[in-house]
């Protein structure tokens, strides 16, 4: 293969960036069957691989970065047909008819009912063919989840391999973690992320400084790596760097980081494995915030531990960190969430109830006063199924299969098409047949809300780093 012309970004491929008066050969490229140039950028097919190099910052390569190459660098795409590149962008057709782009997409160029540009490529007009997903879990920078057959799928991003891909590279579409399989439940993090497996152990991956991935280091892994001595794991959920895994017997051990009291032991004591929280014999689902967590225990009623500045523990005090204390006044709760710092909990009558940081309306009852230390209604919402927390704001599933959600809204996480905040909960749009959502909790302002829908299909709406979505779309992206 040869090039010739303007060479600024280094579209040639010669591993210069000289204007070449005449044609000279492509380094690293050989038996070359199609080919395509774009604004300032060219690739080559070569056995069904794709190869790119020039200009990169739109991430038209479909590498996964955004790194720009003087010479050929291989891309995701296999089992190429065709392949078609124009301005900043990378098409290439599939022998099965289906269509792959990735690269800039700020007027939905990509044909994937977004708006934002992706890293590698993305399915074109359909949203994800890999449904079947049973739960989803989002954070501010990175999501994952439980696919059918417990595959657990990861996308956003990576820069501590909370993906668990193998990489630190981040990825616009959903990419598996290696070695998961049998997954039961998955929590992501903003820097590490873990799985409950149907074996009863746990696996986690990302970033481990004070040994929030629990195999017994302080090593980072952008692999899964199992948990030390966590056998009859139910579930896991995850903070900044902090861990927890409910037991098949109603205890909770913990992991990481404990600066604030979160692992519950009494201890301010950092551990790279688990501990056990004191005091916690019944619970039947737990839930990590930002630098604390809560159990909902068998009886109805709930016990928090760790940071409590806000109250956001519930038990009537502000400040400080807390041991293990009962939330004062939750009776019949049915399903808890722990937030940045407020938590919610929805009640056998379909109500719900939080406390904690209202700065932004996060209780929803109508105020935005600067705390609540105790459980308050939220104001207008029947028939709720399951709440979460986000960062600023909270959002509730309902029984009937829609959403709504109330307080901050800059970001469009609320999904009622505005940025105006809410005091009291809002619909979200178009969402119909939810059976599980999930917000962002766990970073400064940027929110975000994904929501398992239909026949296991994704649909996220709020924060994302090249688009506001003020209403849900799909997650799109074939895993093959």
């Amino acid at each position: 293969m040869k090039c010739w012309g303007y060479n600024a970004k280094g579209q040639v491929g010669d591993g210069s960036t000289v204007t070449r008066l005449a044609p000279v050969a492509v380094n690293g490229v050989t038996g070359a069957t199609a080919l395509a140039t774009g604004f300032s950028h060219s690739c080559a097919v070569s056995g069904g691989n794709v190869s790119c190099w020039g200009f990169n910052g739109n991430y038209q390569f479909g590498d996964s970065t955004d790194n720009d190459s003087l010479v050929a660098t291989p891309t995701l795409f296999t089992g190429v047909a065709t392949i078609s590149a124009a301005g900043n962008d990378t098409c290439v057709t599939m022998p099965d008819g289906s269509a792959r782009c990735e690269g800039d997409n700020a007027l939905g160029q990509l044909g994937n009912k977004s708006a934002w540009d992706y890293f590698s490529p993305s399915l074109v007009g359909t949203a994800d063919p890999v449904n079947g997903y049973s739960q989803v879990d989002a954070e501010s920078f990175s999501n994952c989840g439980v696919a059918a057959g417990g595959v657990v799928n990861c996308w956003g991003d990576n820069n501590y391999g909370q993906l668990g891909n193998g990489t630190t590279n981040g990825s616009g579409f959903p990419t598996p973690a290696l070695g998961v399989a049998g997954a039961t439940n998955v929590a992501a993090g903003p820097m590490h992320s873990c799985a409950a497996l149907a074996s009863g152990s746990v696996k986690c991956w990302g970033k481990n400084t004070y040994g929030g991935l629990g195999n017994g280091t302080t090593t980072s892994s952008p692999t899964p790596v199992t948990v030390s001595g966590i056998t009859s794991a139910t579930q896991v959920a995850v903070g900044y760097e902090t861990s927890c895994a409910l037991l098949s017997t109603g205890s909770v051990r913990c992991w990481g980081y404990n600066a604030r009291s979160e692992l519950g032991d009494g201890t301010t004591t950092s551990s790279s494995t688990p501990v056990t929280v004191a005091g916690v014999a019944t619970a039947t689902q737990i839930a990590v915030g930002s630098e604390y967590a809560c159990a909902r225990l068998t009886d109805g009623t709930a016990t928090c531990w760790g940071d409590n500045d806000y109250g956001q523990i519930g038990d009537g005090t502000t400040g400080g960190s807390r041991p293990p204390s009962t939330v004062t006044g939750l009776t019949g709760a049915v399903q808890i969430d722990a937030g940045n710092d407020h938590t919610c909990a929805v009640l056998t009558d379909g109500t719900a109830r939080c406390w904690g940081n209202n700065q932004s309306g996060q209780m929803g009852n109508n105020t935005a006063t600067s705390h609540e230390p105790v459980p308050v209604p939220v104001s207008g919402l029947a028939n709720a199924a399951q709440v979460t927390t986000g960062i600023y704001f909270s959002c509730a599933r309902l029984t009937d299969g829609t959403a709504k959600c109330w307080a901050e809204n800059y970001f469009g996480e609320l999904g009622d098409g505005t940025k105006t905040q809410r005091l009291i909960p809002v619909v979200v749009v178009g969402v119909t047949g939810a059976t599980q959502i999930s917000s962002s909790s766990l970073a400064l302002q940027q929110g975000r809300t994904c929501a398992v829908v239909g026949a296991g299909e994704l649909r996220c709406w709020g924060y994302y780093a090249a688009a506001i979505q003020f209403k849900p779309i799909a997650v799109v992206g074939k895993i093959t």
